[in-house]
């Protein structure tokens, strides 16, 4: 699972047309109609990956709320399925489901929050600030890297 959050002062999106990849998505796109407009909502961008657990989901929960308290003080979240940022997707029907087990748990937390629709490609556009922290990337299990040394090389 990997994913951005945005802190946005205004957010758009309208659906274009039904995604036609991966495999199986046709079935379970959600083309709706007009644009959808939010203000003062945190957008996260979530991409979900074969092999992703459920409980990544508490950790992304716990990584908004850090951002939220120190930074963003919002109201309201935005997650929006967003398949670009791997090539290990997860099949679309399960990805979906793990997309509205995100939405109930923000809720639950009592964090309102709904979910852009699925499997569609949209026309977006938003109005950022320039605040710290305004973007946040993340990826669940944490990938630690070791940074490079300087004259040494892996090859």
């Amino acid at each position: 699972m990997r994913g951005i959050i945005w802190q946005t002062k205004r957010f758009e999106y309208e659906d274009e047309s039904k995604s036609e990849k991966p495999q199986g998505i046709e079935k379970l796109s959600e083309l709706s109609k007009g644009r959808k407009i939010f203000t003062d909502v945190v957008c996260i961008w979530l991409c979900i990956e074969k092999g992703d657990k459920d409980d990544y989901l508490n950790s992304l929960f716990l990584r908004f709320y850090d951002l939220n308290q120190e930074f963003y003080k919002s109201k309201k979240v935005l997650i929006l399925p967003f398949a670009h940022m791997s090539n290990n997707l997860e099949e679309p029907a399960i990805a979906k489901e793990i997309l509205d087990k995100a939405i109930k748990i923000f809720n639950q937390k009592g964090m309102p929050a709904e979910r852009a629709s699925f499997g569609t490609h949209k026309s977006v556009l938003w109005e950022i600030g320039g605040s710290i922290a305004e973007a946040s990337y993340f990826e669940f299990p944490h990938q630690i890297r070791k940074p490079p040394v300087a004259g040494k090389s892996d090859f």
